[in-house]
Order: C-alpha cells, then structure tokens, then sequence
C-alpha cells in the first residue's frame, strides 16, 4: 500500500513531459484500486516538473496521457481511459508550467504545496491547487513575481478552464488577485485586482488596465 520510487514519469503521446517526479511516497487508497481505479491517500512528490495546458480537444494535457488511444494513431476517447483521485500531493520543490493559452504561459519554479488531480465523476480533469508558493521564472512587466499563496483549479472539458486565487509578492509591495473564467471558445481572460500595496505592484496593474484597453480578450477589475 506504501510506494516509494524514483525518476517517475509521464508522457504526452505527442511525445511532452507531463509529469516527471525525482523522488515519490505513495500511500494507495486500496478500496478504489478493487474497482480500477489509481487513488491515493496521500503523496509525496520531491523534485521534477509538471505540466498543466489545455490540449485542442479541450482536456488536460495530463489526461491525454493517462488515456488509452481508440485506435493506434488516433486521438483518445474522452470517456475512456484511466479514472483516478490523486489526492493531497504534497509538492516540494517542483517546477510547474501552466499554460493556458497564448495569453497565460508561466512557469513557476521553487513550487511547495498541495496538487489533488481527479477525474471520478467530472466530464474531465481537474487538478485542485492548495497552498501553492513558488517564484515566477519570467519577469512581469519588468518586476520579480513571487507567488506567496495561490489557491484555485484548473478544469479540462469545461467552459470556466482556470479559477485561481493568489497573493503575489511584486517588489517590495503585494498584490492580491482572482484569475479566471478562461473561456476557450472565445479566448477570454478575466483578472480581478483585489488589492494592490506598493510602487511594483501599483505600476503592474496600471499595465495590465493598459492592455486591457487595447485588448477585448482581457478584462481587468
């Protein structure tokens, strides 16, 4: 019932990593393994990466990896595959990339925190972000971003893709925000500034209401 293994890794079948753990614990939930189903009581994952994008058929890239294909060559079956409840992932010191269009592509690395992916009853994927701390590789609008508690999810097979909730720490000021309500169909981005202290983070939301202004896929609150 207890796992612990090395170097795990999952494969996109266009050949992307998407999930790659150095060092993993594993405490099996073994009431859902007797009906074919990968649950986990708790985990431990150190080190590695994980990737959270939105393949064109609308599903998790992750779920394109862990479903079985209709034919060989062919893209796999929604409704098949694997059905699992990967829950309470603790992470620690991962890389995570989520991309989310062309307008949402960030890495964060020096990632801590809490990862449950599920699919049991949902139309699709959906991972559970809990706790998450980390640091923003790229710089935004030419400041350092770390990221002092993001809470939210990411949903594959759904109109409202991303919600996600965080406190960000820009310069020597914070900034509090609600992403969301990434809608596929029509390419839209919402951000909601809730509070903003600071030069850094100040001059960050005055950018992003400047883009929004030459943007109809961005709204900015």
């Amino acid at each position: 019932r207890h796992i612990e293994a090395q170097e795990v890794r999952s494969d996109h079948p266009d050949g992307r990593v998407v999930l790659r753990v150095k060092e993993a614990e594993v405490d099996l939930e073994l009431a859902d393994v007797w009906h074919g189903r990968l649950s986990f009581e708790r985990a431990v994952a150190r080190g590695g990466f994980m990737l959270l994008s939105i393949d064109p058929d609308d599903r998790l890239s992750f779920e394109a990896a862990v479903d079985a294909p209709n034919k060989p060559g062919e893209p796999s079956v929604p409704t098949a595959g694997l059905h699992y409840a990967m829950r309470n992932m603790r992470a620690e010191n991962l890389e995570l990339a989520i991309k989310l269009g062309d307008m949402f592509d960030y890495r964060i690395v020096d990632v801590n925190g809490v990862v449950t992916v599920q699919r049991i009853d949902t139309p699709g994927t959906q991972v559970l972000l809990t706790d998450i701390r980390g640091r923003v590789q790229q710089e935004i609008a030419g400041a350092h971003v770390r990221i002092k508690q993001l809470d939210g999810k990411i949903t594959g097979k759904a109109r409202q893709v991303a919600d996600l909730r965080a406190t960000l720490r820009i310069g020597d000021g914070d900034l509090k925000a609600h992403v969301g309500y990434f809608d596929r169909s029509k390419n839209k981005l919402e951000l909601r500034v809730l509070k903003k202290d600071g030069v850094a983070a100040n001059t960050m939301t005055w950018l992003l209401e400047a883009v929004a202004g030459f943007s109809s896929d961005i709204r900015v609150e």
